[in-house]
Parts: structure tokens; C-alpha cells; sequence
């Protein structure tokens, strides 16, 4: 789009007409607006608009839908933000034609804090918007509830998530939404949780994604009724420093449509640190984008069932005495001899206490012990055993 800067592509759907549909934000002056351009399959624009809707803020996209009548729901914030950080915002939906025309915007939430929409459904009587709010510094996912000419119609706060940063989102068939979710407002290590709710948020189903130090970015629907979702963990972490600084690997999980995980599947090629976006194709392939912070990739994997061919390492281990006064002994048991074991001893802030390494060992069991020194606070501690392709964590009380 030429005479606007800072361009950033958000969310784009096929049309029933064959076009594309591509949502993002952009500079439009002396802030950030919403823009929507419809282009045919080979890249020629059709239209593009720029929705200075709210001059004194700036907005945000997340996504854009599309409904039986033809047209089209764009989710987001609006608020004082940036293309890098969303604070100080409210949930923001614009609601256009076919055409790109304005047929009403509506907001929610206090932009003193950090609120923003995410997916859109139609149950028939009423738009239903998948949500992150904050209320009174504490986040959860929310589902909103608009009438079809946009007044605002009531909330239902997930408190069962509370504390919880809501990321990507799709679309049920019943109109809810499954969605990902990270530990994201706790100052301990992260972990993820896959969800399912109705168009009402009520939670049919919700799981955890791994033991320990998971965060997710993405999830997807396969023509099987299963979920594909992708994000990162951390293996190890570095002596010294913080968790979230550690070594990131990228993850695939598939879940059935109860949540339960079928396979887990790391990412040990070319350095990746993260999934971004996954989807099947209509030939039954999988497809992910991610990359570490320097590098980006595109993976293609032959299908659901044959992604674990290559053996992986497991690893298993158990504590003794639990609780514990002096030391606490670990039995380590692995299978397919990973190259290397490490060991993490964490406080319950995720601060790091302990760590060693097991070099190149090819047995099938270990044993190792943690000693606290004589000015360790009593207490509970995280002891977490990984290996490249599998890691595991328990929990022990120094007395």
C-alpha cells in the first residue's frame, strides 16, 4: 500500500468468490489504523482501505472472519500502542461489507489495561468475540457477546484461566472457540494450556500442553476433527542466567477433539526455537512456519501419523527421600541413550538454585543428587530431568 509506513499483515482468509482477504495495521499519520485489502489469487488488488476510525488512538488487528452474508469482522485493540506491545488498550472489533464499507466498530474494556479481541463467530442472534481483559491487573480470556448492529451485550469472564495470557484462536462449530493460553502474568515459569469453550465461555475441555516451560502460538483444526498446535519449550537453562533466556526448542502436539494429546513431536532441525503457525493441507501433510530470533523456516511433515518415525528419548525419574532435610536423591531412567542429561533445580519465582550436566553416558539409568546449601530457604523447589527430545519435572519440600 503505497503512502503508509510501517505495514504489518496480520490474518488473511479465502472468500467465497475465490479472493483473499488480508487484515493488519499500519502508520497512518502520527499513529496506527486498521487496514483490509481483498486481492484475487495471483496477488492483483481488488480494493484496500485504511480505517482511521479513532484518530486520537491507535489500532491493532488480530484477525478477520467472514459470514454467510459476506461480510467481514476484523478483531483487535485500540488504545496507545505500538506494532510491538499491546498495553494501555480495549478490545476493538470493526464490522465492514463485502466492499470494505464501515457498518459499525465497537470496543470494550478500560484502556488502562490490556484488552484485546481476538476471533469472531456468529451464533445466528448475536456475534460472539474471543477476548483477552484485564481486570484489575489480572488477565483472562473472555468471550463478548455483540448484537448484529454492534451494541454491546455482556461478557463472560474464563476464571478458571485467570492470570492467563490468551494467544491464538480458532473457531468451533458450535460458534465457542478453542484457544491457547500461557502462564504469562506469573513471574515462574510459563506453561500452556489448550481450551475449549462454548459461544456462552463455558469451558468443555481444558489441558495442560507439557510438564514444564511450554508456550504456545498457534493451533489449528484437521479435517480428522483433531488439533494441531505448535509453540516452544525450554530444554535447558543457561548457569546463571534467567529461565526465559535458557535453550527454546519447537513443539508440535496433536490433540483429539476432547483434548487428549495423541503424539508430542520436538523440533530439533535448524535451530528452531518456536512454532508460529500450523495448519494440514488438503493432501493430509502438516505444514508449520517458525525459527529462532535470527532465522525463519516453513516444515513440512508427511502426516499425523507417520511424524514420530525417528526414535526419541524418554526420560523418567523419581525422588528420594521426599521430603527432604539434607539431599534429595534422583533415579534417573532413560530409553535410546540421549546424548546428554541435564538437571535444574528451580525455586518456586523460577530462579535457578542448581543445574549440572550428565555427558554422553549410554547407560539407561542414572543416579544424582541435589545438597542445598546451608543458606537455602526452606520450602518447595522444582527438579526438572530433560534430555534434547524429552524432558520431565516433579516437585520436592526442603524442610
Amino acid at each position: 500500500m503505497e503512502g503508509y509506513g510501517n505495514q504489518k499483515a496480520c490474518d488473511l482468509l479465502e472468500l467465497s468468490d475465490g479472493t483473499i482477504a488480508v487484515t493488519g495495521t499500519c502508520r497512518n499519520n502520527n499513529h496506527y489504523s486498521f487496514f483490509v485489502a481483498k486481492v484475487t489469487p495471483d496477488g492483483q488488488s481488488v480494493w484496500e482501505r485504511i480505517y482511521d476510525i479513532n484518530p486520537e488512538q491507535s489500532e491493532y488487528a488480530h484477525s478477520i472472519d467472514a459470514f454467510p452474508d459476506g461480510n467481514m469482522m476484523v478483531c483487535g485493540s485500540s488504545g496507545s500502542l505500538n506494532l510491538r506491545y499491546e498495553t494501555n488498550c480495549q478490545a476493538y472489533v470493526m464490522y465492514i461489507n463485502p466492499n470494505g464499507d464501515l457498518i459499525w466498530d465497537g470496543n470494550w474494556g478500560n484502556d488502562s489495561f490490556t484488552n484485546f479481541a481476538l476471533r469472531a463467530t456468529w451464533s445466528g442472534r448475536r456475534f460472539n468475540i474471543l477476548a483477552h481483559g484485564t481486570d484489575g491487573g489480572t488477565g483472562a480470556p473472555h468471550v463478548l457477546w455483540f448484537s448484529p448492529d454492534g451494541t454491546y451485550l455482556g461478557r463472560e469472564r474464563i476464571n478458571a484461566l485467570a492470570s492467563y495470557y490468551t494467544g491464538n484462536g480458532l473457531a468451533n462449530s458450535d460458534e465457542g472457540f478453542t484457544f491457547t493460553s500461557n502462564s504469562g502474568y506469573v513471574k515462574s515459569p510459563q506453561y500452556a494450556i489448550l481450551s475449549y469453550v462454548d459461544s456462552g465461555g463455558r469451558i468443555s475441555w481444558s489441558t495442560h500442553v507439557e510438564d514444564y516451560l511450554t508456550r504456545g502460538m498457534c493451533v489449528t483444526q484437521t479435517a480428522a476433527g483433531n488439533y494441531l498446535y505448535g509453540g516452544g519449550e525450554i530444554y535447558y537453562i543457561n548457569p546463571g542466567q534467567p529461565w526465559w533466556t535458557g535453550d527454546w526448542r519447537g513443539v508440535l502436539y496433536l490433540f483429539n477433539e476432547l483434548g487428549e494429546k495423541l503424539w508430542y513431536f520436538p523440533i530439533t532441525l535448524d535451530e528452531c526455537e518456536r512454532l508460529d503457525g500450523v495448519i494440514e493441507t488438503s493432501s493430509g501433510s502438516i505444514l508449520a512456519c517458525g525459527g529462532s530470533s535470527t532465522d525463519s523456516y516453513l516444515y513440512c511433515f508427511e502426516d499425523d501419523t507417520g511424524i514420530e518415525e525417528s526414535p526419541s528419548s524418554t526420560v523418567s525419574f523419581s525422588l528420594y527421600p521426599n521430603p527432604f532435610s539434607d539431599s534429595v536423591s534422583m533415579d534417573i531412567k532413560t530409553e535410546n541413550n540421549p546424548e546428554n542429561i541435564h538437571i535444574m533445580v528451580m525455586d518456586i519465582a523460577g530462579r535457578t538454585v542448581y543445574q549440572t550436566t550428565i555427558h554422553g553416558q549410554e547407560a539407561d539409568s542414572y543416579s544424582a543428587s541435589w545438597t542445598p546449601g546451608s543458606g537455602t530457604p526452606r520450602g518447595y523447589y522444582i527438579i526438572t530431568v530433560a534430555t534434547a527430545t524429552a524432558i520431565t519435572s516433579k516437585a520436592c519440600l526442603l524442610l
